[in-house]
């Protein structure tokens, strides 16, 4: 065992947090950036040297592309979160044995992607949007670029499981070295051979494969902590849940991108041709690089969290996520603070005020109070009115009630009968309504539900002869 990779992980829960997420943010920042260029620099070089319409034809590939992309975050975001989880730990074993189960995972969806994109191109391109003319290098990309995917899947998870072990500059090291062998084989590929938009393809492929020996370099020379080791291939159906439920979220915000793509293209082959779909490659290979710096940084922190979290240091935990919500505003500047007090407000919408008003405890919404809203005051002397919660009633608007934080209207309770007890709110000695009297006779005859009477109109517990 490397004393070096457990100096590294356990540095996470023990170092300062400020110094260990600037650490862990820059790599990250940086190493996005850099997996960004590689359809930035194809579409660049084909562009420029091949024609001015690959740049569709690359673009109508890119959303069978993000398809496996959001099935290798699936599995590298869950993994490594599990990864780093473990570690804090101190349960090595299950750490080891996520990276197999997520190794086995991403080889062979790689393997069933490559398949099927091969048996089925033309198809995946139709739906993506594809003219006619665009077709011949669209299926030459396309039809290269596939035989990468396993690659290019293993590389991304492997990434993932470096960065959850303490490692971030080695795992943007690799990502670097892939983007800039990108430039140099386009450039050979493009210039020298004359293979056009297949040498584009070509070197995508081949920089994929440089990205992936290099993260694969990491265990095989034991530079971490963790050892891939054959018995943890098999499948495990509890690390495989923990998984799917941690990558789930992210594994839907690539997929809803990817059908965005598809949509696009559909709409811009049928109202703008070629040059439309060219156009809105370009646009989307450059809008990606606006929100990586803030991608960047929750990768780098990620590791952080979870091995603290899973060390049972919750407060060291805290700390972290307010110090990456800072961080994040600085580099993602906030929205214009008018249009931000009134979406949090819910301004003009009934149902902001219901949500917020309760919890924040004072008018932040809308100017009329909904109804059974009372003048009441708040937490702390001085506060204005606000709503009352949820299992409250105001005789003055004995109408209807609210009954769940869902929005439901509950009617008044039916009046009652000569021999029951008339409805009277109860005081609290706070002075606040405490649930009225109704409700208690609904919880007796619940219980009476439950229990129903004996043969001769008794409980069972009576003497039936009593």
């Amino acid at each position: 065992m490397d004393e070096r990779g457990i100096e590294r992980s356990s540095a996470m829960g023990t170092e300062s947090l400020t110094g260990l997420i600037l650490r862990f943010s820059l790599p990250g920042i940086v190493g996005m950036v850099a997996n960004a260029l590689y359809n930035i620099v194809d579409r660049i070089f084909v562009g420029r040297a091949v024609d001015p319409m690959g740049i569709g034809a690359i673009a109508v590939g890119f959303p069978f592309m993000m398809l496996v992309i959001a099935f290798s975050t699936l599995i590298g975001v869950g993994a490594g979160s599990l990864v780093s989880i473990s570690l804090g730990e101190r349960r090595r074993s299950r750490a080891e044995r996520a990276m197999g189960n997520a190794l086995l995972l991403l080889a062979g969806g790689g393997v069933l992607a490559t398949v099927v994109g091969s048996l089925f191109i033309e198809e995946i391109l139709t739906l993506s949007g594809v003219t006619p003319t665009l077709m011949p290098m669209a299926r030459e990309y396309l039809g290269i670029v596939v035989w990468g995917i396993p690659l290019s899947a293993l590389g991304f998870g492997l990434n993932y499981f470096i960065r959850a072990e303490g490692s971030p500059r080695f795992a943007m090291f690799g990502l670097v070295l892939g983007a800039v062998m990108n430039i140099l084989l386009d450039a050979l590929f493009i210039f020298t051979f004359r293979m056009g938009i297949g040498g584009a393809a070509l070197a995508t492929v081949l920089s994929q494969g440089i990205t992936a020996l290099w993260s694969a370099w990491y265990y095989l020379a034991r530079m971490g902590e963790l050892r891939f080791r054959p018995r943890n291939l098999i499948p495990s159906p509890d690390v495989l849940g923990r998984i799917f439920a941690v990558g789930l979220a992210p594994f839907l915000t690539e997929l809803s991108f990817t059908f965005v793509l598809i949509l696009f293209n559909r709409l811009l082959r049928r109202y703008g041709g070629d040059m439309a779909v060219s156009a809105m490659g370009i646009f989307f290979s450059l809008d990606s690089l606006f929100f990586l710096p803030v991608l960047g940084l929750a990768g780098g922190v990620q590791p952080i969290i979870g091995y603290n979290f899973g060390a049972r240091n919750y407060e060291r935990v805290i700390r972290a996520v307010k110090i990456a919500l800072v961080a994040e505003e600085q580099v993602a500047p906030p929205a214009d603070d008018h249009e931000g007090h009134a979406l949090l407000a819910g301004e003009g919408h009934e149902a902001g005020d219901l949500l917020l008003r309760p919890r924040l405890g004072e008018d932040v919404g809308r100017a009329a109070d909904p109804p059974g809203a009372v003048p009441r005051q708040g937490l702390r002397e001085g506060k204005g009115p606000h709503v009352r919660p949820a299992y409250s009633f105001d005789p003055a608007h004995a109408t209807d009630r609210l009954s769940s934080e869902e929005g439901r209207r509950d009617p008044v309770p039916p009046p009652r009968t000569a021999g029951e007890r008339s409805f009277r709110p109860s005081v609290t000695p706070r002075g606040g309504t405490s649930r009225p009297e109704w409700s208690r006779t609904r919880r007796r005859r619940r219980r009476t539900a439950l229990c129903p009477p004996g043969p001769v109109g008794r409980p069972p517990w009576s003497s039936s002869g009593r």
